[in-house]
């Protein structure tokens, strides 16, 4: 039994406290991903570049921008597909930083399509944030930066690729923030300003915002399993108060292969992101089959993607990004190894080689909400903190230590 299974895991007779645990990466996201006023600056802008050169004027060129609103969730209709190539072509065309000699389909939707201004700035709909019960800026504690959701406002995450970090990070010498103590006056705190009348794609049929959480080290993405997501309606405050485990495997685990112990050390394996993490890997291997099939990288990847995987995915590539959209929201299970779910292997990801961490920290989140009374509204407050000082600590270890073999052994040849 310990030669195919030579690790256990058990839970640790004392707790950890909160201090020990990393806070979670925080990322606020607006359910617009596309602000109308900005949508229509940039419908001026490439109207007046085009100028009588083109059939499309001002109106036709903002409700075209909708249509980038696509490359964040691939939704795509047969019926539209020529409307999207000839507006591909357009934006290839007239956009102000296209080279001149640019080959068809290199546009980079990153700076060039300019979706970060499209999504307007969210450091603009935050205010009156709070850290640790202390007032701060919250340019201070959050960076624009790109998730699943395109971009969003994150806390205490540290992109180790690109290490654009917060005011408050680089105050704690570049590491990842930790909470000393528990309860609602001593995590995060802010309020998210919403301007409805701004509203012009809407990733979901409601109005508010998203709050991620992930790990501080792992892009925010809900593939990975480990990202938890919660819905803030506009008009509410969300307390919203976090639980964790901690997971720790002794040395003597490197012993043995990852396949034995199922788990690997952080500066063991490497990926796209740099040290090794389950959420990455997957990720990891979600770019790869993207690129695979689709031969692009999605925007909201191409920062970590090496850059000979292919070009930025366009309007051009949504028929295939939306064929394979589902395949890449779900994982095949790494130990099934069962006949009978052939056609669900083929309809999803499967990322065999990644395993879970030795060493990390897994969230929980409880959700409690109230309404905001009053005659503006248009705003929710949201306050983040761990509800208990400690925490669980659980311990993956070996089943029999060289000492103990010498023991079992030797007792076996004297009998």
């Amino acid at each position: 039994m310990f030669i195919t299974d030579p690790t256990i895991v058990t839970l640790e007779k004392f707790t950890l406290p909160i201090s020990e645990v990393p806070f979670p990466g925080i990322s606020v996201c607006n359910i617009n991903r596309i602000s109308r006023k900005a949508a229509y600056s940039m419908a001026l802008d490439y109207a007046s570049r085009s100028g009588s050169k083109s059939s499309l004027n001002v109106t036709a060129i903002f409700e075209n921008m909708k249509h980038l609103g696509k490359l964040y969730d691939f939704s795509f209709s047969e019926d539209e597909e020529e409307n999207l190539m000839e507006f591909q072509k357009y934006l290839e065309e007239y956009d102000p930083h296209q080279p001149e000699d640019a080959l068809k389909g290199n546009f980079n939707v990153l700076e060039k399509m300019r979706l970060l201004q499209l999504s307007g700035n969210c450091l603009e709909g935050l205010s009156d944030c709070k850290w640790g019960g202390e007032k701060r800026s919250c340019s201070d504690l959050f960076i624009p930066e790109l998730t699943m959701d395109g971009f969003c406002c994150i806390f205490n995450y540290f992109d180790r690729n690109h290490p654009q970090i917060s005011k408050i990070m680089r105050e704690h010498f570049n590491k990842t923030l930790h909470s000393s103590r528990f309860g609602r006056d001593f995590g995060l705190t802010f309020r998210i300003n919403v301007n409805l009348s701004d509203y012009y794609y809407s990733a979901l049929a409601t109005m508010g915002s998203k709050i991620l959480f992930s790990s501080a080290d792992d892009f925010p993405d809900t593939t990975s399993g480990s990202l938890i997501e919660k819905l803030v309606p506009i008009g509410v405050e969300a307390n919203l108060e976090l639980t964790a485990q901690s997971i720790y495997t002794v040395q003597e685990a490197r012993k043995y292969s990852i396949e034995k112990r199922n788990c690997i050390f952080k500066h063991e394996v490497r990926t796209i992101f740099g040290d090794y993490s389950q959420s990455d890997c997957i990720m990891d291997c979600k770019i790869r089959s993207v690129a695979a099939l689709c031969e692009c990288i999605a925007f909201m990847h191409v920062k970590a993607a090496p850059t000979d995987l292919g070009y930025q995915c366009t309007l051009a590539d949504l028929a295939c990004l939306s064929k394979y959209a589902a395949k890449w929201r779900q994982i095949y299970p790494r130990d099934y190894d069962q006949e009978g779910l052939e056609r669900e292997k083929q309809d999803a990801l499967n990322c065999q080689k990644c395993y879970p961490e030795c060493d990390t920290s897994r969230y929980f989140v409880n959700s409690e909400q109230g309404i905001i009374t009053g005659t503006d509204l248009n705003y929710s407050i949201v306050n983040i903190f761990f509800e208990t000082p400690y925490v669980e600590q659980h311990k993956q270890d070996v089943v029999y230590y060289w000492f103990d073999m010498i023991s079992m052994f030797g007792g076996s040849a004297a009998l």
